[in-house]
């Protein structure tokens, strides 16, 4: 690192704050900054390893390399066996004591390598748990994510009939809007009159009124097309992806590559796990299965669902549709992107 930090600096490379040659401790922690692969940290407002909404700087799979060196020294990598393969739960699950990414390296023992998840916070190190074993956890968690080909058929079903009464509802609506539309040119037509043609406004009343009704007008057009480019509710294709990911998606999970583990994970947990070793779950309070609510409502109820209810399903669709882009992306071109809160 040494070597690293007089190259830049060298180069130029100078503290933010002071306009000074930047020091080798605030280097250090330049590199462990994980802004730059995508995530954001504000511990005075909670927020602790958000997806941000912008283009990272580098890979994860970069940061990782960087931040093993930083923690191993000049040990190769090669020979620890830490391929970031081996952990694809390295930054995702968090420590359930300190709330920092864990990361996972390889010990070698007499024989051969053997790989462990720990927290890397220094400070903590509360959690080392053998690879294998935290993957069996997770494996548990996400199995109980899963869903039969019945609860997808009842879903098409449901969808079917909610996409044609949400169909009826945009056309009402979007009528209603038109309408309100021509009143309001038909307004601002008749305020033209009365100042050019009648003479009965003054250009400061004329101006003050027109001026309203084109800020409605604006608002009513910003609506019609809110309106006409909301997503469809019912996407068979789309659907059945989703029933090829929630049927089996421990197996869909341990068959993909590790950027397109990291995608499924993140599709299934957005706001991440955490672990204490002995067994891992959400950081938040468990919500009913919303596609389990959904039905519940639409079939038993009789009615549509509640705007809660039905505002998870839209985020949920568009999860799904980032998840189908991820995996139909080369593993190459993902580790440029990251994920995005639905």
């Amino acid at each position: 690192m040494s070597e690293a930090y007089h190259k830049v600096t060298a180069l130029g490379l100078k503290s933010f704050k002071s306009s000074t040659v930047i020091t080798l401790t605030n280097f250090r922690k330049m590199l462990s900054n994980r802004l730059y692969v995508g995530f954001i940290s504000f511990p005075t407002f909670g927020i602790e390893n958000q997806p941000a909404d912008f283009q990272p700087i580098i890979s994860s799979d970069l940061f990782d390399k960087v931040q093993y060196f930083l923690e191993h020294g000049h040990r190769s990598r090669a020979n620890s066996k830490s391929d970031p393969a081996t952990f694809p739960l390295r930054a995702f699950v968090r420590c359930c004591r300190c709330g920092v990414p864990i990361t996972g390296s390889s010990s070698k023992g007499r024989q051969k390598y053997y790989a462990y998840y720990h927290c890397r916070n220094r400070a903590c190190r509360s959690i080392t748990v053998p690879v294998d074993k935290l993957h069996e956890q997770f494996h548990r968690l996400l199995a109980v994510q899963s869903k039969s080909a019945h609860d997808f058929t009842r879903l098409k079903s449901v969808l079917f009939q909610l996409a044609e009464q949400r169909s009826s509802h945009t056309a009402a609506r979007l009528q209603q809007l038109s309408d309100t539309l021509s009143a309001l040119e038909e307004k601002k037509r008749i305020l033209v009159d009365a100042r050019f043609v009648e003479k009965a406004l003054d250009q400061e009343t004329f101006s003050e009124q027109v001026r309203h009704v084109d800020g409605e007008i604006k608002k009513i057009r910003a609506n019609i097309e809110k309106v006409g480019t909301e997503p469809a509710v019912f996407d068979e294709a789309l659907l059945e992806f989703a029933e090829e990911v929630y049927k089996t998606p421990t197996i869909f999970w341990g068959r993909s590559s590790i950027n397109h583990k990291r995608a499924i994970q993140h599709h299934f947990f957005p706001e991440g796990i955490v672990a204490d070793g002995e067994k891992v779950g959400t950081s938040s309070s468990p919500t009913p299965d919303f596609i389990t609510s959904i039905l519940s409502a639409c079939e038993e109820g009789g009615g549509s669902p509640s705007d809660d209810l039905w505002n998870r399903f839209e985020s949920w669709i568009l999860s799904l549709r980032l998840l189908k882009k991820c995996l139909d992306t080369p593993e190459d071109e993902i580790a440029k992107w990251r994920y995005r809160k639905p």
